[in-house]
């Protein structure tokens, strides 16, 4: 496949799609160079982006998916792992929640004093 096929499936750039195999979160061996020096995708190409697309999504940083997709292409990780790993996502984004919702009160709370002075 090419990039701009990858691109229209994934519905991420092609500009992205080199970023990621610079930064190593495509792994090469997914990626072919034609005779022209075009690059050709195997098709597994697109469920790593969409592992790409859904992690940066729940909050994982570039960095973090990129060692999950390595390890996956390694060895297999177990259901085990990944639900600890999920497990351990959530509980680092409902921990930024509190704090968001402890800003949102502040600000509330400022607001009103403000209308209060009206």
């Amino acid at each position: 496949m090419t990039i701009k096929e990858i691109s229209d499936i994934t519905e991420i750039s092609p500009h992205t799609i080199r970023f990621y195999e610079k930064k190593g979160i495509i792994n090469q061996r997914l990626i072919h160079r034609l005779p022209n020096n075009y690059r050709e995708y195997d098709n597994e190409i697109i469920e790593v982006l969409k592992a790409v697309k859904f992690g940066k999504q729940i909050g994982f940083t570039l960095a973090e998916i990129g060692i999950m997709i390595n390890q996956i292409s390694m060895t297999e990780i177990s259901n085990t792992k990944k639900i600890e790993i999920l497990q351990e996502k959530l509980k680092e984004l409902e921990e930024k929640k509190r704090g968001i919702d402890e800003m949102r009160t502040m600000i509330r709370t400022k607001i009103s004093k403000l209308e209060n002075r009206k």
